[in-house]
């Protein structure tokens, strides 16, 4: 069996400051708990596994990284100056996949990432979001009581044994963003060439049939009122990709007016979760657009993603190293959505064949 190797993405977009941005992506995140191994085995992983790995090299020497764990990928992200990085990429590769764990720093560890939890759990929009995830990612079977489990139960051993399955060469996505133009490209995509693990390894999920899936309602008593909805998308052309999901809702989520809309697609599951004041039906909103809207979304998300590149670069390498891990290159979604039209975009839509399932989560403070 060929040997998996790192995947690496380079840009070259300088920066007055000749810094590169680089972001360092794991499949796998906070509600991926199920895998399949390259050897269709099922393992059983830990919701909780990359917060408390954070966490763990958080305790470490290595300054000026930024950490970020999502629903099914987790990101390591820093700045450097252009010729530095080949020294820090390979800095951070070697720690990431040194198995030499420590059980003393991973008890530290595991007792941040559960004081960071309880405080955070207080929060009515944190709990509510969690609470989403459930109807949004059914197919990975995420349930926030699972979390909240994991992160007590995870220990030292186990710690060991998920590091070892989902930490190696063939889990890394690495995206650089910056003055690259003297990189040498060779030697970044050969770090890590040391490590012989590379197993590769998918997100185990439990295909529920889309036509069962009904809308829901879930209401919840909490100090302060707080209400999300879910638009949870199943695509009944199989040979819909990731890259054409993507393009699907990115476009609908450009009609919501949020301060929190999170689009998400992976291999298992797709959708627009978004935070609001008034509950009511939004699944219509989605279910087709015209041509006017169609086109003040596609040049409302190229404006948004030049912004990202030009004010955000790290948020613009996070983004771009979460789309490599489930098979879209930026630069050629940016381009397709640039020259993409309203018949292009119906066209797409029809082939996909998508269903919608909505749901609602509010959670509201006790009325007499």
């Amino acid at each position: 069996m060929e040997k998996a190797k790192m995947q690496v993405e380079i840009n070259n977009h300088p920066y007055e400051n000749d810094n590169v941005y680089c972001a360092i992506s794991f499949r796998g995140g906070n509600i991926t708990r199920n895998y399949i191994l390259s050897d269709n085995s099922v393992f059983a992983g830990n919701c909780a596994f990359y917060n408390v790995f954070f966490n763990y090299l958080r305790l470490s020497n290595i300054v000026g990284l930024h950490y970020d764990v999502q629903r099914a990928v987790s990101t390591i992200s820093f700045e450097c100056h252009y010729n530095k990085l080949s020294d820090k990429l390979n800095e951070v590769i070697n720690i990431v996949l040194d198995r030499n764990y420590k059980e003393d720093a991973f008890e530290n560890a595991k007792k941040i990432t559960k004081e960071s939890f309880t405080k955070q759990y207080k929060n009515e929009k944190f709990r509510a979001k969690f609470k989403s995830f459930e109807f949004s990612d059914l197919n990975k079977k995420f349930n926030l009581r699972t979390l909240i489990d994991d992160i007590e139960k995870i220990d030292f051993n186990s710690f060991v044994s998920i590091g070892k399955n989902l930490l190696n060469i063939g889990n890394i996505c690495v995206y650089v963003n910056g003055k690259t133009e003297f990189l040498d490209t060779d030697s970044i995509a050969s770090i890590g060439n040391n490590h012989t693990d590379s197993s590769m390894f998918m997100i185990a999920g439990f295909n529920f049939d889309p036509y069962l899936r009904q809308d829901a309602f879930v209401s919840n008593i909490a100090r302060n009122d707080c209400n999300y909805v879910i638009e949870a998308f199943s695509f009944i052309n199989p040979n819909t990709t990731n890259f054409t999901k993507l393009l699907i809702l990115e476009i609908l989520a450009e009609q919501i007016s949020s301060s929190d809309c999170e689009v998400w697609v992976d291999s298992i599951d797709s959708s627009i979760v978004f935070q609001c004041e008034m509950l009511k039906k939004y699944k219509d909103l989605f279910c087709k657009i015209d041509k006017a809207t169609f086109e003040q979304a596609r040049d409302s998300l190229l404006s948004k993603y030049t912004i990202l590149l030009e004010k955000r670069p790290e948020h613009f390498s996070i983004k771009a190293a979460y789309m490599m891990s489930v098979g879209i290159y930026i630069d050629q979604y940016i381009s397709f959505l640039d020259v993409c039209n309203y018949d292009v975009f119906s066209e797409i839509c029809k082939k996909s064949d998508y269903m919608i399932a909505e749901g609602q989560v509010s959670l509201s403070r006790r009325t007499k």
